[in-house]
């Protein structure tokens, strides 16, 4: 989002079709290439057999070092600047002030020329006297039985811009309460109050406020998990967006079919 102006522009009139996965992508592609033929709203889905609410794994919690009776709160994606960890830590330790008993899980792991960002996370944790609460996963290939021990999930990104954000909706799909950023897309998948709570991006103390609202009020995070759970399959289907995928290529190929120049059969007519 917000790059590669000049490529697209060049590539843009030999493209029949661009498919949008959020408001904000459309909007990019449309006010930065107005060649543009053709522009579908169409955004990604869950895989909802895998993503469902269901007991979770027995071990995990033991496994991941979280004390009995804790809850959790846990952000996905890799670690580069601007995609909202460091935020999260300083929140956490005004969280821990109010609600001392919760675990906040780091998920994913660097990526080439990300600048150290894990270790100056891991060194602010040790700062703010956090290493008893803040747990760092690394690379998890078990998001489905993760997510199932999840009290809140968190996407806070600042200046990393996102299209729309998957982890989150498979959050949504697993019924958990989330606290999105009003960063680029999310807000297309979060109704506000409704199935999560939008905060400004970089603002600690309302991130910190409205993870306390969902840890300190059972009856909240539960109907706003429910209803992100039928937000997601209403609109985030992957097996119906397949089917619309499927329409739109297939109305594709027949619009843009040609007859063959020529025959192998001499009397072809």
């Amino acid at each position: 989002l917000g790059e590669g102006h000049r490529i697209k522009r060049l590539l843009t009139p030999c493209v029949d079709l661009f498919i949008a996965i959020s408001t904000v992508t459309a909007r990019d592609q449309r006010d930065h290439n107005p060649s543009t033929k053709r522009l579908v709203l169409l955004q990604p889905g869950v895989d909802l057999k895998r993503f469902t609410p269901a007991p979770p794994r027995p071990d995990l919690r033991l496994e991941l070092g979280v004390p009995p009776g804790w809850k959790i709160v846990a952000s996905v994606g890799r670690f580069h600047p601007g995609k909202g960890q460091r935020e999260l830590i300083e929140a956490a330790s005004l969280i821990v002030q109010k609600y001392r008993d919760v675990s906040f899980l780091i998920v994913g792991d660097e990526v080439p020329a990300s600048g150290g960002v894990k270790s100056s996370l891991e060194y602010r944790v040790q700062q703010l006297g956090l290493s008893r609460n803040v747990i760092f996963t690394g690379w998890r290939e078990d998001m489905n039985d993760l997510l199932r021990i999840v009290d809140v999930f968190v996407h806070c990104p600042t200046t990393s811009v996102e299209a729309l954000g998957i982890a989150n909706l498979e959050a949504m799909a697993m019924a958990k309460p989330i606290v999105v950023s009003n960063n680029g897309g999310l807000p297309d998948a979060i109704i506000d109050s409704v199935t999560g709570l939008i905060v400004q991006p970089a603002e600690i103390n309302a991130l910190a406020q409205a993870v306390l609202s969902l840890l300190q009020d059972d009856a909240l995070a539960q109907r706003l998990g429910r209803n992100a759970r039928d937000r997601v399959v209403t609109h985030f289907n992957a097996e119906h967006i397949a089917h619309r995928f499927h329409a739109l290529f297939d109305e594709l190929l027949q619009t843009n079919a040609k007859p063959p120049r020529y025959s192998s059969r001499p009397d072809a007519s």
